[in-house]
């Protein structure tokens, strides 16, 4: 049973300890246990009982939280300073406002066919208060922050996605942000480190003057996060887990762009166990179970967003580990209906997604613990080639079907996109480079083998019409054409795109003059980096694959 969140949410600068020479904070992690802290609260809370006192209602927000008698000192109660905890504010008075002016909605219309399975389903749309609505959700709160969080509405959520129209972060987190201070906090550190990093990259703007304020801020914010995480369990009788699950993913992103890696799964895993002691989770695994509709809920999206992710934190090469988050996956066998026509970007992606990341047999999978050998070996390693899955006919038919008919369904909605110059066709791109990369992976069975004396053995779908240099060059030609596209992000991305598909299709071709284009295409895409993968170390491991010349190629 999961005891304590000891190395999750590191706490302010140790005693001593000083700083650094560029100004960060000593960052050290919180010894606390408080799962039974929250529990021990709980119970003592209900064990008191109101004074026949007149409850008043014009103390700061913490003191209410901690039902305390607030001495309602301005700006900051002097009572909460004086007992260590951070003041949220005064509630100040809600003006009502036009309801045309003051909504915006979040996701872009769609136009769905009859047939499309996602167009049957009723899509949920959450109307949020238009920008600055940070001030009725957080009393007291700076000019400063309202700015920031601007950011984090308007740009940072548009970075993390890729661009893409993702629920978890364009609905449910800033959702999350409204309903929890510590949340809506590391937002705003996340939304600071954002606008560093861009100014930073700024060649007219020095990095004295454009950076080290904002990376000041975010780290002020991110430490003040973690005492109102412990607020929020003293203060609050029923904590809702998902808004810990919440944190944890964010934890992970801040962490994770200073560069904390195994800090930042550290904290993530943790922070999944937390979330099923808190949910009284006593199986082996949290159960999840992959559908091809969009989330419901706060908790699903983030969960399937975790979930996908584990593939990728759990070591640099891909290898996928089902239970090292704790999760037990429930793959969905009933066969996939493909509308005949994509209608959205985001439909389409929802689609690859289930197949790339939820299919059986799990070919991404084997390929990249494939490629990643044969690329250790190009560097002097002495590692084992993986032995190769037994793919029967008829699981490599099915999953054939499925990408052959994705493609049929996407290509008429990248032409579209492509002739209206539709800022959605840089991820349409992104799209198209994955589905190359999995085409290739079949074609040239990459960490796999088919098993031609299992039933239907003689009846196997050839896989593509395009040879292999046919789909490298494709994606090369993809590739100059998304870093052309003024949409394309050169930034963080929360997900992967692209980068890793061309070391695939590096390895896979001894065409030098394909192999010179992808380096060419992954120069151009620097400073872009894509969970664990950075443009700037992918694009030096493309050099030196070329420098070994076509001897180099997996068989």
């Amino acid at each position: 049973m999961f005891k304590s969140m000891c190395d999750v949410f590191p706490l302010q600068p140790e005693e001593g300890s000083g700083t650094s020479g560029s100004g960060e904070l000593s960052l050290r992690p919180l010894s606390v246990n408080i799962v039974s802290e929250a529990g021990s609260m709980i119970k003592s809370k209900e064990k008191k009982s109101r004074r026949g006192l007149p409850k008043t209602r014009t103390g700061c927000r913490t003191c209410k939280q901690r039902r305390i008698k607030c001495d309602e000192s301005r700006p900051a109660c002097q009572r909460c300073l004086k007992a260590g905890y951070i003041c949220d504010g005064y509630d100040s008075k809600k003006s009502p406002s036009p309801r045309d002016s003051s909504k915006r909605e979040l996701l872009p219309k769609t136009t769905n066919s009859p047939g499309s399975p996602i167009a049957n389903r009723s899509t949920v749309r959450i109307l949020l208060p238009a920008q600055p609505s940070l001030q009725s959700h957080a009393p007291g709160a700076q000019p400063q922050d309202l700015e920031y969080f601007q950011y984090f509405q308007e740009q940072t959520v548009l970075e993390l996605c890729g661009g893409f129209d993702e629920p978890l972060w364009n609905r449910f987190i800033l959702q999350a942000c409204q309903e929890a201070p510590f949340v809506r906090h590391i937002a705003l550190s996340l939304a600071a480190q954002g606008r560093a990093e861009k100014a930073k990259l700024a060649l007219n703007q020095p990095q004295k003057e454009g950076g080290s304020a904002h990376e000041s801020y975010a780290l002020r914010k991110y430490s003040s996060s973690l005492p109102q995480i412990r607020q929020y369990l003293a203060g609050t009788k029923n904590p809702d887990p998902k808004m810990f699950l919440v944190a944890g993913l964010l934890i992970f992103l801040f962490e994770f762009q200073q560069g904390n890696k195994d800090m930042a799964t550290k904290q993530l895993k943790t922070t999944l166990a937390l979330f099923k002691n808190m949910r009284s989770i006593r199986s082996e695994g949290y159960t999840h179970v992959h559908r091809l509709a969009f989330p419901d809920t706060l908790e699903e999206a983030v969960v399937e967003m975790v979930v996908r992710l584990e593939s990728h934190i759990s070591n640099d090469h891909g290898e996928q580990s089902e239970k090292s988050l704790g999760i037990v996956h429930v793959h969905n066998a009933a066969p996939i209906v493909f509308p005949r026509v994509f209608n959205s970007v985001c439909e389409a992606q929802r689609f690859h997604n289930h197949i790339q990341y939820w299919g059986s047999p799990n070919f991404a999978g084997d390929a990249s613990k494939c490629v990643f050998a044969y690329w250790q070996r190009a560097m002097g390693v002495d590692v084992e080639i993986p032995e190769k899955r037994v793919v029967s006919v008829e699981e490599y038919n099915g999953r054939l079907r499925e990408m052959k008919q994705w493609g049929r369904s996407f290509r008429p909605l990248l032409k579209e996109l492509k002739e209206r110059e539709s800022r959605e066709y840089a991820c349409a791109l992104v799209l198209y480079i994955q589905w190359l990369a999995f085409m290739m992976v079949i074609c040239k069975r990459l960490g796999w083998v088919l098993d031609a004396s299992s039933p239907g053995g003689d009846d196997f779908i050839e896989p593509t019409d395009e040879d292999v240099d046919d789909l490298c060059w494709m994606a090369v030609q993809s590739g100059q054409e998304l870093c052309a596209n003024k949409y394309f992000l050169r930034c963080f991305v929360f997900d992967v795109g692209v980068l890793p598909t061309f070391i695939l299709f590096m390895l896979g071709t001894d065409d030098m003059d394909i192999r010179f284009g992808i380096t060419q295409v992954l120069k151009g895409m620097i400073p872009r980096r894509e969970s664990v993968w950075d443009s700037v170390a992918v694009s030096g491991i493309a050099d030196f694959l070329l420098s070994c010349g076509p001897s180099l190629k997996i068989p």
